[in-house]
């Protein structure tokens, strides 16, 4: 069992597939592919392969109480091939829901050019007293950026700097100054990135971005010159 859940993860590329699938056949001649452990890690393998159907024949036979890691799987193999919709009849059938499911279901839909169900999402998830966490954040920052809108940017740097949970880090500053700058509010961006004390390269790039993308060239390449200074480049 141990060795099997151990190696399927290794199982990746169309090479990997044709591996897995004979670890799936290897454990159901000896009567372990019905143990949970065995079943997830299949599960992963099929899911990270793009394999939903497989996936979701071994998905359906864990029910009614599948554990919350192959839930994961299911939805982010969906959310993966594009297939949203599916993914959202699964998520809404969940009789439980972690932070991590909240969080594919809301990635699949920013990937795929859905920001407003992102947000809607992201709204309900804090309506059902699940707390989000700094890629729960990351992700609806996209979605915003996308959309383009000041105000619900404005509502989510406010919870930022509010939550218990959620850090201002460089991270998370990026997609602030990023969402930002997208959404035409060149001085917020600014305000953010001088504001954080953890600036990373991709911090300076973020920012630099912001300068070009509104027109501002002379001030994105004396931001490159001190990036250069400052030994990051």
């Amino acid at each position: 069992t141990h060795t099997l859940s151990a190696s399927l993860p290794a199982c990746n590329g169309r090479g990997g597939l044709a591996v897995g699938r004979a670890l799936h056949g290897y454990a159901v001649k000896l009567a372990l592919s019905g143990d949970s452990y065995v079943a997830t890690a299949l599960l992963g393998m099929y899911a990270r392969a793009g394999d939903a159907a497989a996936a979701r024949a071994l998905f359906d036979e864990m029910q009614p109480d599948p554990h919350l890691v192959s839930v994961t799987a299911m939805l982010t193999c969906y959310a993966k091939m594009g297939a949203v919709d599916d993914a959202r009849s699964l998520f809404d059938g969940l009789p439980k829901k972690d932070f991590i499911c909240w969080n594919a279901m809301i990635d699949g839909y920013t990937q795929h050019g859905r920001p407003n169900e992102a947000l809607r999402l992201f709204r309900r998830m804090l309506r059902s007293g699940v707390e989000p966490d700094e890629v729960s954040v990351v992700l609806a920052l996209s979605a915003v950026a996308q959309l383009g809108t000041t105000e619900s940017g404005k509502w989510l740097h406010s919870f930022v700097k509010n939550s218990p949970r959620v850090r201002l880090n460089a991270r998370v500053g990026t997609a602030l100054i990023d969402m930002y700058y997208k959404c035409g509010s060149l001085e917020d961006a600014v305000a953010v990135f001088d504001g954080l004390n953890d600036k990373d390269i991709v911090v300076w790039n973020a920012m630099i971005n912001g300068y070009a993308m509104h027109g501002h060239s002379r001030k994105a390449i004396e931001m490159f010159d001190q990036l250069r200074a400052q030994g990051l480049w």
